[in-house]
């Protein structure tokens, strides 16, 4: 949960919208529905209120909300004016309702299109349990010439508050402060799935001479997706060749790198099972992988030591099984871990981030003591020493100082405490007691790495490849038992505009 400014000052101001939007549409059924006192208006304008306040700090599900209210009141009035009057045509009220189912579909799966390529909004709409069919009038009101038909409008309306209401004003566990961010956040891995985060590592291990030959483009930090030489080349491409379709090898190696490598580091912030990354990424295992994991995934080195020291605290336990495995088929043996892995990890800690962070380290290293645990301290002490810790205000240096001072300290202790209980032969016995049985249950879950291309041209036919399989319909299938039917003419067939009941 986020501290966020909300425009309403109290709870009890959400529990009276939700009654003036929906007391008289859940007593419709009910005989003293017409005695109910209608106070749909008062709740639009009070959103109208809190849009005044400022739009960004209205949660698009209340706006929405008051919108699709908004298009219903317009449509009672004009069935309840006379023949005569034309103040209210139908074209008007289907115009309202459109656009009102159209921000609420958009407002709902926009935020969570973030990938590179875009992702179909039917897939998104069936993370959140939106009928798919709002997706397809949706876009029937956005880019088809004739309207869509009045009675199929008002059955969308009333299916979009029913969402709204099952899904929003109807779930208790959400508080006041609840947000469209705070129902993405709760959707772990949304829009992607391991077979994404697989098919990525894929690419990355494709493109690995090239990305060691321009390894400073995506190195840094300060590596930035969007940058104002992006636009220029775009703008000296279209000058030079003008209208002319930019062909794949024009792309700049700079740009297909950055995107490649901002699309990793989506999947890492979207993911909240962060173990299961590290367990894909060792699977998967390439240099290259975990060397862009190091430096440019926030808290990778935390979670792949976690995963480590977990994995050799209790290596019998089922939760750690298929880990043990892995780690057997990839390393093999502690010093192959140890080169590929671990120094790696320890070379690449941002060790000037470590004393805000090192009440979350001592708990994981202390809570699980073995020769990881003090194979990790010792590696830290030394590299502490060997360590930049150059700034230019002195009291800051100090400051630093005083802090890794106390951890190392604390190291050594620790250290003191188990240097003689904990030796190099337990993980050595490690790999070796448990190689043979392993190796049986591991062989058939080889995986063949792919060859390695620099053919920007081949790459990018990968990810279009990617981005069409998530297109892809299943194939109809059909049993020996099952005839396939062929259409014949309906007796009392007679021809309906779309939404006509």
């Amino acid at each position: 949960m986020h501290t966020r400014i909300v425009p309403w000052s109290r709870k009890e101001e959400l529990d009276d919208l939700k009654q003036w939007f929906f007391q008289k549409w859940l007593n419709e059924d009910d005989d003293a529905s017409n005695k109910i006192t209608d106070m749909r208006i008062r709740a639009i304008e009070r959103v109208n209120s809190y849009t005044s306040r400022g739009s960004i700090y209205l949660p698009h599900v209340i706006a929405t909300t008051s919108q699709l209210t908004a298009s219903i009141l317009l449509d009672e009035k004009f069935q309840n004016q006379g023949s005569t009057s034309n103040e209210i045509n139908e074209e008007t009220v289907r115009l309202s309702y459109t656009m009102a189912i159209i921000r609420f579909v958009n407002g709902l799966l926009d935020p969570s299109q973030q990938s590179v390529f875009a992702i179909p909004l039917h897939v998104l709409a069936k993370k959140i349990n939106l009928p798919s069919w709002l997706v397809d009038l949706r876009h029937c009101g956005t880019h088809e010439r004739e309207l869509v038909s009045l009675e199929m409008l008002r059955m969308a309306c009333k299916e979009s508050l029913k969402w709204l209401w099952n899904n929003y004003w109807n779930d208790e566990q959400l508080d006041e402060a609840s947000s469209d961010e705070d129902i993405e956040e709760k959707t772990p891995f949304f829009g992607i799935d391991a077979e994404d985060l697989i098919d990525i590592i894929n690419v990355l291990v494709k493109i690995k001479d090239l990305l060691i030959e321009n390894v400073s483009i995506w190195e840094s930090q300060n590596m930035q997706v969007i940058r104002s030489k992006n636009f220029s080349d775009d703008h000296e491409y279209k000058n030079k060749h003008g209208n002319k379709k930019r062909k794949r090898n024009d792309i700049p190696v700079s740009e297909l790198i950055n995107n490649y490598i901002s699309t990793f580091r989506n999947l890492w912030k979207k993911n909240t099972n962060k173990q299961l990354f590290i367990y894909i990424c060792v699977k998967h295992y390439d240099s290259i992988i975990f060397d862009i994991g190091l430096k440019r995934l926030p808290e990778f080195d935390y979670e792949l030591l976690k995963w480590l020291i977990e994995t050799f605290s209790n290596p019998d336990h089922s939760k750690v099984k298929n880990n043990v495995i892995e780690l057997l088929r990839v390393f093999k043996s502690w010093d192959k871990l140890d080169t590929k892995v671990l120094k790696p990890l320890f070379e690449n800690i941002n060790y000037k981030a470590i004393p805000s962070s090192w009440s979350k380290w001592k708990l994981l290293i202390e809570a699980h003591p073995n020769y990881l645990s003090l194979y990790t301290y010792q590696s830290m002490i030394a590299l502490f020493k060997d360590s930049n810790m150059k700034t230019k205000k002195k009291h800051v240096k100090k400051a630093i100082a005083d802090q890794i001072n106390a951890i190392s300290e604390t190291m050594e202790t620790f250290i003191g405490s188990y240097n003689g209980k904990f030796k190099k032969a337990d993980v050595e016995s490690f790999f070796e007691g448990r190689q043979k049985v392993e190796s049986k249950v591991s062989a058939s879950t080889i995986i063949s790495k792919p060859t390695k291309s620099t053919n920007v041209d081949s790459i990018l036919e990968d990810l279009a490849n990617l981005k069409q399989k998530t297109s892809k319909k299943p194939k109809l299938t059909t049993s020996p038992d099952q005839s396939i039917l062929i259409f014949q003419d309906h007796p009392n067939w007679e021809p309906k505009p779309f939404g006509i009941l």
